[in-house]
Order: structure tokens, then sequence, then C-alpha cells
């Protein structure tokens, strides 16, 4: 564990605000579904983390989503488990506003992952505020 709640994953750092019942992750560059999945198994196993906590993905600077499509759906099969994600929350997607890439692969995981108990939405960085007002905070935790 890095710091008090940060686990070390330098593709897709993050940081949970039990207090705030969030998890912020941050992504730039070149992201693998390998390293999404792998970041999902840290976030759930991270000592602070509980069922039901919302999430916001940054991903204003990933460059590209690329890989192995199968794993993309058996990230959203996992998600969409009721006895690994047991409680409804929200996770807000924010991706670059022009970057096709992103966004469609993006698209296609919240299309996958439609019947989780966890809420997806995607918004590009041009909506920041909405995707705030979908988790129902004015702002992100500051360190």
């Amino acid at each position: 564990m890095v710091g008090n709640n940060q686990m070390a994953n330098k593709t897709l750092p993050f940081k949970i605000y039990p207090d705030k019942n969030l998890v912020v992750v941050t992504a730039e560059g070149v992201v693998t579904p390998y390293e999404i999945y792998r970041h999902l198994l840290l976030v759930m196993e991270a000592p602070d983390f509980k069922m039901g906590m919302n999430a916001f993905y940054d991903l204003r600077r990933v460059e590209r989503l690329i890989g192995d499509v199968d794993i993309i759906e058996r990230t959203a099969q996992y998600v969409s488990d009721n006895s690994r994600i047991s409680m409804p929350a929200k996770t807000a997607i924010v991706i670059p506003a022009d970057n096709d890439n992103v966004k469609n692969v993006s698209k296609r995981f919240v299309q996958m992952a439609r019947d989780s108990l966890m809420d997806y939405c995607v918004f590009d960085a041009n909506a920041l505020e909405d995707a705030l007002t979908y988790l129902g905070i004015s702002s992100l935790p500051v360190e």
C-alpha cells in the first residue's frame, strides 16, 4: 500500500476516500483491458474499499485503450455478477473529448456491463461537472 489508501498501480493509480464513499482513479497513456481487470481486483482488495462506493475514473489523459476485447467482456461479466458486486453504486467515466477510441471502448464496456448493480456512465471531458453531479458531489477531494 502506498500512503494511506492508494494502491501502487502505475497504469491506473487510485485513492479511496472512505469518508466520501468514493474511489478516484486516474489513467494516462495506453491502457489495456487486462490492466483494467487487474486494477478492479486491486480496488476490491484494498482495505478501505467497501461495496457500494461510487467511483470517478479520470481517463482524460488516456491516449488509447488497446488489447483483447474478450477481456473487456470478461470484466463486464465480472462486474455484472451480483455475488461480486453486491451493492448498487455509480461510476462516472470521464474520457477525452476528442478521442474516438477511448469513447468507443468505454461505451462498449458500459453496454456490456448494463446488468451490473454498478451504474456506469461515460462523460466527455467537457461534461466534468455533469460527472460530478451524477456522483452527487460538487468537487473531487483535494489532497
